[in-house]
C-alpha cells in the first residue's frame, strides 16, 4: 500500500511539473538530455567568430506547446563600445575599448533557440507559439520565428534574420522546417536598417541552383518592384543567368535597367554580356566598370566610344580610365615605368612621412625624362587632380610642378581640351583651375 501511494505521488507531482511553462529560474538543477547535448555541440561547432558563443542551455523543458516541452538555448554575444566619440579615434589608432585609460561599455545581443525532443507532435505554426525575447542585435535587423528543421536528435526552432536561419540550417544540415526559398523572397522585401536583409539574402539563392533562380524569376516578373530579385541574378555566374540580366539590360523601365546594370558590373565581368557594357560606355554611373570590361576583353571595337569618351568625360574620373584603356586597345599602352612613378608620388597621401626623397625625386625625373609627352602630361594631370580621402595636398603639388616643366604646348593643348570637354561643372572649374596654377 505504501508503495502504491508513493507511486501515486510520484505522478502527480510529474503532471503539475509538465502543466505548466516553467522558467529557468524554477527549473530545478539537472543534466540535460543526451540528445540535446549533442544537438548543442553541433551548434558551437558551426558558430562562426562574432556569431557568439553557447551562454546558456536549460538543464529540464522550460517551454511548453500543448503537452510538448522544449528547452531553451541561448547564444550571447559581447562586444566593447566606447562611451563617446572621441573614444573612436583611439580605436581608428589600433588600441581597443579601455586600452586608453577612458570608458567603455560591455554591450551584449542574444541568439534565442528553442529545441524539443525529435518525434514531439507539434503544430505547423510552433514556432509562432513560442514566447521569444524581444531582437536585441546590434543591427537592428528584422527577426522572426522560423522552424529550422530537424537534426541531432531534436527539432529547432529561432528567432532570427533570415540570414542566420539560412547559414545555420546549411551548416547544420537540418532537414525540414519552413520553406527556404519563401523565406529568402520574403527578405528581398523587407525594409529594415541598413536594407540588411535585403543585402544579406541576395548572395543566397544560388545555393538553392534553379530552384533559387526561378524563384527570382517569378519575383521579377510579378513583383512592383523587382530591384533586389535582380541583383540577386549578379551571384550567378552561368549563360542563363547572362542571358536574362542582358534581357533586362534592354528593358525601357529604368528601375529594371538600372538594377540588371548594375549586376552586370559585379565582376568578374561577362564576356558574353559585350553589347550591355559597350551601352554602359554613355552611363555616367557606370561608366567605370564599362571600360574596364573593354580593357579586360580587349575590345577594340569599343576604341572609338573611349576617344569619344576622352574628348566628352562625364568626371575626371572617365577621363582616366578611357585615356590609359585607350591608349592600350590602340597598341600604345602607358609605359609602367611612368605608372609606377606615379604610383609612388600618389603614396605620399598615405602615408604621414610620404616616400623618401631620393624616391620621390627619381619618380618625378622619370616623368619628366618620358620620351611619351602625351603620357607624361596625362600623369602630371592625374596627380594634380588628385583625390582621396588621405593627405591630398603634396600629390596634387607635385602633379603641378610636373605640369609646369613638361612642353607647354602639349600641357596647355590637353587641359584646354579637357576643360572644354568635361560635363561635370565642379570636375570643369577645377581643370580651369588647374590651367591658372600651372600658367
Amino acid at each position: 500500500m505504501c508503495q502504491a501511494r508513493t507511486t501515486m505521488l510520484s505522478l502527480l507531482v510529474l503532471c503539475l511539473f509538465c502543466g505548466r511553462n516553467l522558467s529557468a529560474d524554477e527549473a530545478p538543477s539537472a543534466k540535460p538530455p543526451a540528445e540535446l547535448e549533442k544537438a548543442v555541440a553541433q551548434l558551437k561547432a558551426v558558430l562562426r567568430p562574432g556569431q557568439g558563443q553557447v551562454h546558456h542551455v536549460d538543464a529540464e523543458p522550460t517551454v511548453a506547446i500543448g503537452e510538448m516541452r522544449g528547452y531553451r538555448v541561448v547564444v550571447r554575444n559581447t562586444w566593447k563600445e566606447h562611451t563617446y566619440p572621441v573614444q573612436q579615434q583611439a580605436a581608428a589608432a589600433g588600441r581597443g575599448p579601455g586600452e586608453d585609460g577612458r570608458p567603455f561599455v560591455t554591450k551584449h545581443s542574444h541568439w534565442n533557440f528553442v529545441l524539443f525532443p525529435a518525434g514531439a507532435k507539434l503544430p505547423a505554426d510552433a514556432a509562432k507559439k513560442i514566447s521569444w525575447p524581444e531582437a536585441d542585435d546590434r543591427v537592428k535587423s528584422f527577426h522572426l520565428p522560423v522552424a529550422l528543421g530537424e537534426g541531432y536528435g531534436c527539432i529547432w526552432f529561432s528567432n532570427t534574420t533570415i540570414y542566420h536561419q539560412h547559414f545555420l540550417r546549411d551548416q547544420l544540415k537540418l532537414a525540414g522546417g519552413d520553406d527556404r526559398i519563401q523565406l529568402l523572397v520574403r527578405g528581398l522585401s523587407v525594409k529594415d536598417e541598413g536594407t540588411a536583409t535585403r543585402n544579406s539574402v541576395q548572395m543566397l539563392f544560388v545555393q538553392l541552383g534553379d530552384k533559387g533562380f526561378d524563384a527570382l524569376n517569378q519575383e521579377i516578373r510579378t513583383n512592383a518592384d523587382p530591384s533586389y530579385a535582380i541583383r540577386s541574378l549578379a551571384y550567378f555566374r552561368d549563360a542563363k543567368s547572362t542571358d536574362r540580366l542582358v534581357e533586362l539590360h534592354g528593358s525601357p523601365v529604368r528601375q529594371i535597367q538600372q538594377a540588371a546594370d548594375y549586376a552586370l558590373v559585379c565582376r568578374p565581368f561577362r564576356p558574353e554580356a559585350k553589347q550591355a557594357y559597350l551601352d554602359m560606355l554613355g552611363n555616367p554611373s557606370r561608366v567605370y566598370e564599362a571600360i574596364e570590361a573593354c580593357r579586360q576583353f580587349d575590345w577594340k571595337d569599343s576604341l572609338p566610344q573611349l576617344k569619344q569618351i576622352v574628348e566628352k568625360p562625364s568626371s575626371l574620373g572617365a577621363y582616366r580610365g578611357a585615356f590609359k584603356a585607350s591608349r592600350e586597345l590602340a597598341g600604345k599602352p602607358i609605359s609602367p615605368k611612368l605608372l609606377a612613378a606615379e604610383k609612388t608620388i600618389e603614396q605620399r597621401a598615405y602615408t604621414d612621412r610620404g616616400r623618401d626623397q631620393a624616391d620621390l625625386t627619381a619618380a618625378r625625373q622619370a616623368i619628366l625624362d618620358a620620351d611619351d609627352v602625351e603620357a607624361a602630361t596625362f600623369v602630371g594631370i592625374s596627380l594634380a587632380t588628385f583625390l582621396t580621402k588621405g593627405n591630398i595636398t603634396q600629390v596634387q603639388r607635385e602633379g603641378i610642378e610636373i605640369l609646369r616643366v613638361l612642353p607647354r604646348a602639349t600641357v596647355d593643348k590637353m587641359l584646354n581640351q579637357l576643360a572644354k570637354g568635361l560635363q561635370d561643372e565642379s570636375h570643369r572649374n577645377t581643370v580651369a583651375k588647374l590651367l591658372q596654377q600651372v600658367l
